[in-house]
């Protein structure tokens, strides 16, 4: 998902003035102490993020700067764990680089004698003993709500709340965390909503109005009629053009509102029988599977490649 776009619609429904991020090719390239040369700008759309303020003028981490600066040094080999989404280790860019024990083997068996069968590449503690998965989720904000409000009920309620009244401030506290972060998504997704209903619609009258053309900024600009919905249906698709945003990135939004309703927010959704865990024991340890790549593996994916992805191939530096 284009975050920025999230962002940029999300301060659109509430009336804000919002500011895209910009791609490389599009950066002003001016500041107060120089300008940078055109070749510069053209290395900048692909590097951009790697390069260093006060050599190139852009707000980069300095990657290849401090490459420079650990050449002709000798390394030591680090393992770095990566706690997050399933990790696609045979990407092209990462299988090189991706831990693998030398005291397990893919065999059914517990051969390192760690409580872990076959953990070659890691441990999914999200998953069941059957290989499958826990691929959507509630927030620990949900579920501390969803316990503690299990707690505070029943007979007895007034004596179980002096019993316990650091928990029960701290139940008060969670409750309110949740309600108020429901009713915003509940809220911003009905504007969303809206938007991308009258998005959808300009678009159509954009589309029918330029009959096969393009909708390009250009075409969009150029058009000249005395019909107000045709104005109007060109201001709101100008806003998606000037910002780059399009039907997918929309698609794309609505999912990633409703599945926080669906999933993150809903009080009836539990899906940790899948794990087969005791959620509250905070002693057990041997539980999930040994498949590290999951029902997603994207954004640990992204993850590991920063930490680790081989330089100068087809993907990342």
């Amino acid at each position: 998902m284009k975050n920025f776009h999230i962002g940029f619609i999300s301060a659109l429904l509430f009336g804000a003035t919002a500011v895209s991020a910009q791609e490389p090719d599009t950066l002003n390239t001016t500041t107060p102490e120089t300008s940078l040369s055109q070749d510069s700008v053209k290395e900048a759309r692909k590097h951009w993020m790697h390069m260093d303020y006060e050599q190139d003028k852009l707000h980069g981490i300095s990657t290849v700067k401090a490459y420079e600066l650990l050449e002709g040094k000798e390394g030591q080999k680090v393992i770095v764990a990566v706690i997050d989404s399933g990790v696609d280790h045979e990407h092209e860019d990462l299988k090189e680089n991706i831990y693998r024990s030398d005291e397990e083997q893919e065999d059914g068996k517990d051969t390192d004698g760690n409580g872990y069968i076959d953990d070659i590449r890691g441990w999914n503690f999200i998953g069941g003993a059957d290989g499958s998965h826990v691929a959507e989720d509630t927030y620990e904000l949900t579920r501390e709500y969803v316990r503690l409000n299990k707690f505070f009920s029943g007979k007895r309620l007034k004596r179980k709340i002096r019993r316990n009244k650091d928990l029960y401030d701290y139940h008060l506290f969670i409750q309110e965390e949740f309600e108020s972060k429901l009713e915003e998504v509940e809220g911003t997704y009905g504007q969303f909503q809206s938007f991308k209903e009258m998005y959808m619609q300009s678009l159509e009258i954009i589309e029918e109005f330029l009959e096969g053309e393009a909708v390009s900024a250009e075409n969009v600009m150029a058009i000249e009629s005395d019909d107000d919905q045709v104005n109007m249906a060109k201001a709101m698709v100008m806003v998606g053009v000037e910002n780059d945003i399009s039907v997918e990135d929309l698609e794309e939004g609505d999912e990633y509102f409703s599945k926080q309703l669906k999933y993150g927010y809903n009080t009836d959704f539990d899906p940790r029988p899948i794990v087969g865990d005791d959620y509250e024991d905070l002693d057990e340890r041997h539980y999930g599977n040994h498949d590290v790549t999951g029902p997603d593996a994207e954004h640990g994916t992204h993850v590991a490649g920063i930490i680790a992805a081989l330089r100068d191939n087809k993907g990342m530096d």
